[in-house]
């Protein structure tokens, strides 16, 4: 993982959620030979179990990639459950497929939304 491009924080009388794009070397094995564009990682995408239910992801999620898709960016995630173990990954693999993530081949827990829209690696 690469240093803090950006970072959204949320609260209003409190932490409500937070995430945050990385980037990613050149040489990250998620990414080597995949293709010339500048990747950066989706991470910490966490709220707070009180204010979940109530569309904060949704806002996070859609700032982030907004703010990538600005620069061209590909964004690139891993679905792993880390603070639900109970949490399978074909649930995580569904949520982020509705805002254009598709599985990488290989391992489908790591996803990639590309801007512009290609269905082929360079």
């Amino acid at each position: 993982m690469g240093a803090f491009l950006c970072r959204w924080i949320v609260g209003a009388g409190g932490f409500i959620g937070e995430i945050t794009l990385e980037a990613m070397d050149a040489t990250d094995h998620y990414i080597r030979g995949r293709d010339k564009r500048v990747y950066v990682e989706l991470t910490n995408l966490h709220i707070h179990p009180l204010r979940r239910g109530k569309g904060w992801s949704d806002i996070l999620i859609r700032k982030a990639l907004g703010h990538a898709q600005q620069r061209g960016w590909c964004v690139f995630l891993r679905c792993v459950p880390y603070n639900k173990p109970h949490m399978k990954a074909d649930d995580l693999i569904a949520f982020y497929s509705r805002y254009g993530f598709k599985s990488l081949r290989g391992d489908r827990r790591e996803m990639v939304l590309r801007w512009p829209v290609s269905t082929k690696h360079r």
